[in-house]
């Protein structure tokens, strides 16, 4: 096989990555009983990134899209999507700090399950696509921008009758997937959050629960609760009108700070800003709030 990257773990990742599926199948004229709309949601900045059961039929079937089941297992995968167990494309460091694969990881793994850089790629999961939004702003952080969420993931298909399946998949051949690094692109340091503390064109948001919020906190940082004040109860993203009202306190024109533990969470509120109402100055915090505690920084209890 050609050695396409010279990274520690490449044999151990040829091991892992196990299953993967044919590409989309074509849908052409099928209608699943509760598949809904089919028009780009309205009231979105970024409609195109954000597309429901309709318009995921109307996609299926194109050589240039593929369907990426990106959950912990596959139990429930859309006939026509690749899974890709998620954790090849996140290292986790002592335990817990949730770090970003490098650039030669992303491509070795992508090209591996038949992804291009040609390739429309749309990303689900259960879990409230927790994980499909994570995934997403990391193919946006190495230059891949044609990349779409299937809102309400997993559960949004099954509603509207569609069928899945589980165990292994049949095999994708290879594709070249080449990965570039835009510096800057999401992240806030450390020292940025130490200068925005105290600074008024500056907001720092805390999206961990209750309990690991009353444990410690970054001073003055202002609490919101995923999944809750992210989505609906059926797991598709809240209305922009939802979110203006939540975040009321909170200025477009201020310069955002989103953090969680390990960047999953945060990842799903930076969608928020970016895609459903625009918020241009957003960013989460490098590795949350483990690189914070353990950077010994105040902390507010």
């Amino acid at each position: 096989m050609k050695k396409m990257v010279r990274v520690l773990g490449i044999a151990v990742l040829t091991a892992i990555i196990g299953f993967s599926a044919a590409g989309c199948q074509r849908r052409e004229g099928v209608i699943l009983p509760g598949m809904g709309q089919v028009e780009p949601r309205t009231g979105v900045h970024n409609p195109h990134s954000l597309i429901n059961v309709g318009q995921l039929l109307h996609l299926m079937g194109r050589d240039d899209v593929i369907l990426v089941d990106v959950s912990e297992t596959p139990t429930q995968v859309i006939p026509g999507a690749v899974w890709l167990d998620h954790t090849l494309l996140i290292h986790d460091v002592d335990g817990g700090r949730q770090m970003t694969q490098t650039l030669e990881v992303h491509e070795y793994v992508l090209g591996r399950h038949g992804i291009s850089n040609d390739h429309t790629i749309v990303l689900y999961c259960n879990q409230f696509n927790l994980w499909a939004t994570r995934i997403l702003l990391h193919l946006r952080a190495i230059g891949h921008d044609k990349v779409k969420l299937l809102d309400g993931g997993t559960s949004a298909w099954i509603a509207a009758g569609g069928s899945v399946h589980s165990g292994p998949q049949p095999s994708r051949a290879p594709a070249q997937f080449r990965a570039v690094n835009r510096v800057g692109f999401f992240r806030a340091d450390l020292a940025d959050v130490l200068d925005a503390k105290h600074n008024p064109n500056w907001a720092i948001l805390d999206v961990r629960t209750q309990a690991e919020w009353d444990a410690g906190r970054i001073p003055s940082a202002i609490q919101f609760t995923f999944p809750t004040d992210v989505r609906n109860p059926d797991g598709t993203f809240r209305s922009a009108g939802d979110f203006e009202e939540l975040f009321r306190d909170i200025s477009p024109d201020q310069r955002i700070i989103v953090y969680c533990l390990g960047g999953t969470r945060s990842a799903n509120m930076w969608f928020v800003f970016t895609d459903i109402l625009g918020w241009p100055q957003r960013t989460l915090l490098s590795y949350g709030w483990w690189h914070y505690e353990a950077s010994g920084s105040p902390i507010e209890r």
